[in-house]
């Protein structure tokens, strides 16, 4: 176990135990119709995992390598612009390197195509200006909330969403055919290992 990790013991089990007994005992003498304690279950457990990686990454100081407004070419050669963040995972179990995530922003002044629209070509452009790493990176793409805030319920019209984007690769090396996955901000700061901001 790498020393990023090793904070992980048997320690760190305590708080667990006791914050999931009460599901673990609803859960023993029902495995008939488990699936909804489990669900419930699992999702506590990523909680606890979650604040964990936080809080290690708030003591080692962790940032993102990149953070920057990033100028692209649009539909019809428009200008757009997008916010783009590139974090370093943790390393793994056995010290190995694991793929850098890239988190590329829809932001509200953009005057041209959405990063959905061109995220094929964020994805290339990306891509060689790391380097082209042997790790594909882990794209993400991002909208933070948006449109009408109802007061009274405290929610926003288009809530925020992230979603993995996979592709696949043409000859030349551009991604292309991106596939959209939907996922939660918790697991996107789990893999990147830090907070990812606003």
């Amino acid at each position: 176990m790498t020393d990023e990790w090793r904070q992980f013991d048997s320690a760190d089990m305590e708080p667990l135990e006791e914050e999931t007994r009460p599901m673990r005992k609803r859960l023993m003498p029902n495995t008939q119709s488990a699936q909804e304690p489990v669900a419930e279950y699992c999702e506590v457990l990523g909680e606890i995992i979650h604040r964990k990686i936080m809080k290690v990454a708030e003591t080692e100081g962790r940032t993102p390598r990149l953070d920057e407004r990033m100028e692209y070419q649009g539909y019809h050669g428009c200008l757009s612009v997008c916010r783009v963040r590139v974090f370093d995972p943790p390393r793994g179990e056995q010290g190995e390197k694991r793929p850098v995530v890239v988190l590329f922003t829809e932001l509200p002044d953009n005057p041209g195509t959405s990063v959905t629209n061109r995220i094929e070509h964020l994805a290339t452009l990306l891509y060689a200006r790391l380097g082209k790493p042997e790790a594909i990176p882990v794209f993400v793409e991002h909208y933070p909330d948006r449109g009408v805030h109802y007061e009274k319920l405290n929610r926003w019209q288009f809530p925020e969403t992230f979603s993995f984007v996979g592709f696949c690769r043409s000859d030349g090396g551009r991604f292309q055919t991106p596939r959209w996955q939907h996922t939660t901000r918790m697991t996107i700061e789990v893999i990147a290992g830090q907070p990812i901001g606003e």
